[in-house]
């Protein structure tokens, strides 16, 4: 079904349509010293308008076993149109895309470890909610501290800051950055084999060109115990978020059953809490439960229209049962 080009939907113009699709890559490496460089190029075709280029280049350079910098340059044409493709990207698939990265990770001593990124990026075609060529950025710095062989510390920044459409109260629009900063303090803490604990400060700041910034922090505990090893074990956390908004929400890792999502958003003002229990009773087969209850500070009913709770509080309960043999 050809895609519509009305102007709501002109992004989707270059987007995979049809049946018939052809890849052609090219992959390379060369080292020499302490330098390796890497790359592969590749052409698509299917229709007119899904005939496209792209190409992902690095060079890295070890000077020692204990200093690593890493560039990356990418190109990835709007019109290049691949299926399964999973290459470095901004977006969520390899197209409509140019790109610089570099990085640098070092092990300063034992105890002190530093890894930082910066990421250049521009958009050459419309994106959703974005109605012209765009660019944006992105740097992450992160320190970890081993404070001895029980404890260990966390501090990570991030900001990444990409356009996007802006509609005054004259109904012009134009493009804005949205900016997002995230600040990350976390300690890990071994009593001992059975039993560990995680906490977690966090700390947003969103903003929108011109706009009051948007607010939001977290503090969370996690807890592993190993009550019976190899029968019984618990994983809990209790947290508490308070933020300005919903877009100001706040992503935390939360213990999750196997093969479920274990990065949730916090948002408004609430505690949540949640409890994970995994009990093997014999050899192969393992009963696990999930408890979850989030009571929310700030208003009186939660969610809306059919899924709508007349209450401040919400419980939820997963259960799971594994067998293998």
């Amino acid at each position: 079904m050809p895609v519509s080009n009305t102007p709501s939907s002109l992004y989707r113009r270059y987007n995979a349509t049809g049946q018939d699709f052809q890849n052609y890559s090219l992959a390379y490496s060369y080292q020499f010293g302490k330098f390796q460089f890497i790359g592969e190029t590749a052409l698509s075709h299917a229709s007119n308008e899904q005939t496209g280029f792209a190409t992902l280049n690095g060079l890295v350079f070890r000077p020692n076993n204990k200093n690593s910098l890493q560039l990356i340059v990418r190109h990835y044409g709007a019109k290049y149109t691949s299926i399964h493709a999973n290459a470095f990207s901004e977006n969520s698939r390899p197209q409509n895309e140019q790109g610089v990265f570099l990085s640098w990770s070092s092990d300063l001593s034992y105890r002190w470890r530093i890894y930082t990124h910066l990421d250049l990026m521009r958009f050459p075609w419309l994106k959703y909610q974005v109605s012209g060529t765009s660019y944006g950025f992105e740097y992450m710095g992160q320190v970890d501290y081993t404070h001895s062989r029980r404890s260990t510390w966390l501090l990570r920044y991030h900001i990444k800051s990409k356009q996007k459409d802006y509609t005054d109260d004259q109904s012009q629009t134009y493009l804005r950055l949205n900016t997002r900063q995230t600040l990350k303090l976390q300690n890990t803490y071994t009593f001992s084999r059975r039993f560990s604990a995680v906490t977690t400060l966090n700390a947003i700041c969103i903003t929108f060109t011109g706009d009051s910034p948007e607010l939001g922090f977290s503090l969370s505990e996690n807890l592993r115990w190993t009550v019976v090893p190899r029968l019984f074990s618990l994983n809990g956390s209790l947290t508490y978020v308070d933020t300005d908004t919903y877009n100001s929400r706040i992503y935390n890792y939360e213990p999750s059953l196997l093969y479920s999502f274990g990065i949730n958003s916090y948002y408004y003002q609430a505690f949540r809490t949640v409890l994970v229990a995994n009990l093997t009773p014999i050899r192969g087969l393992t009963i696990s439960a999930k408890i979850v209850y989030t009571q929310y500070l700030d208003h009186s009913t939660i969610g809306s229209g059919s899924n709508k709770i007349n209450s401040s509080g919400k419980s939820d309960l997963q259960l799971q049962a594994r067998y293998i043999f």
